[in-house]
């Protein structure tokens, strides 16, 4: 089995291309990800952007791209 890495992304490597889904802790977004994979310039990705439970306030959680083998971040 190869071995796997988690890569950092930066917040201006994402772009935000529409609503997938709300629930109680969040919202899901289809984004494009830049310079995650180097054979690829960009690719399709969900990103999870929850609320912390106690303000309701608002940070990034992370991104997945199931499709090209690359797993939750």
């Amino acid at each position: 089995m190869a071995a796997q890495f988690v890569q950092h992304i930066k917040r201006h490597n994402i772009v935000l291309k529409r609503e997938l889904g709300e629930g109680a802790f969040g919202k899901v977004f289809l984004a494009e990800c830049y310079n995650l994979c180097p054979e690829q310039d960009k690719i399709l990705v969900a990103v999870k952007d929850i609320w912390s439970t106690s303000s309701r306030k608002r940070f990034f959680s992370g991104a997945t791209d199931k499709s090209a083998g690359c797993e939750e971040l």
